[in-house]
């Protein structure tokens, strides 16, 4: 039997023209099928195997669903002859997430999915809790050996996607969402930690369309300039309500995330604008 299949969903920018640039395409699918594939295999064996030609299992991707870029990645074991529980479908939902949130370093996200993972494996049958903790520490170990392929699943982010989503078939499946914050902590060689979206008011103070790069002010503390990154598709549309702020110096109301280092505010990551009431 083959497990449930992975959701693999693009959104914004030239996704949201259901089309997505090649090379950025193919790096993405192959991260992602190196992290599917290592994670199915621990899922299945409770070991690490590294290399594709030792794994019981392969990763199938089918054509992009009508009116999306959406994939669904399919696991086949190789000898056609063993089956995969509903449990272990789970489980290796859980820990493609988990992979992409230790690259981004959501400590709160990463306790979440861990401890789905760890009532998992019990449900798998590991009732010792040697055999647990040393399987718990193996996941830690596969996230870390698998960052490259995470930067790679992430590289259209920010260039030809605004969002890319990863989670099962079900409703009750964890979907990891990566914005282009957690793009750039992925990338980083220390990621920063990343903030809850919250709306805010902001002043720019320097705005580049071209890079979508920007320094601004908020209004409760306006003599405090920060970094900022525009990724709302919004700002590529001429005249845009960013630009005519800017230009204007007026407040504006947005949905933003922050990262941080050591606890102070690095940069604002701009998703959209509120409407003013009125």
């Amino acid at each position: 039997m083959k497990p449930d299949p992975l959701t693999i969903t693009y959104n914004g920018l030239d996704a949201d023209r259901h089309e997505i640039e090649v090379n950025d395409l193919s790096a993405s699918l192959k991260g992602l099928g190196r992290i599917i594939g290592v994670v199915g295999t621990f899922a299945i064996t409770h070991k690490l195997v590294q290399h594709s030609d030792a794994r019981p299992i392969k990763v199938l991707v089918g054509p992009p669903k009508e009116g999306s870029v959406t994939f669904q990645a399919i696991m086949e074991w190789v000898d056609q002859h063993s089956t995969i529980s509903g449990i272990t479908s789970g489980l290796i939902v859980t820990l493609v997430g988990y992979v992409i949130t230790k690259a981004a370093g959501q400590r709160e996200e990463m306790k979440h999915l861990r401890a789905l993972a760890e009532e998992a494996i019990r449900q798998l049958g590991s009732r010792d809790e040697t055999v647990i903790s040393r399987l718990l520490d193996t996941v830690d170990k596969m996230a870390d050996t698998l960052k490259p392929s995470a930067r790679q699943a992430v590289k259209p982010i920010g260039s030809s996607a605004s969002t890319l989503a990863v989670g099962g078939s079900t409703a009750a499946s964890p979907v990891v969402i990566v914005d282009k914050a957690m793009r750039d902590a992925i990338d980083a060689e220390t990621p920063p930690e990343i903030g809850e979206e919250v709306q805010i008011r902001i002043r720019f103070s320097e705005m580049n369309l071209d890079s979508k790069a920007c320094r601004l002010a908020i209004d409760t503390n306006a003599d405090q300039r920060y970094a900022g990154e525009i990724t709302d598709p919004e700002v590529l549309v001429p005249n845009n309500v960013y630009a005519t702020a800017f230009a204007a110096q007026t407040f504006l109301t947005v949905r933003a995330k922050p990262t941080l280092k050591s606890g102070d505010i690095e940069k604002w990551y701009i998703s959209a604008v509120i409407p003013e009431a009125g």
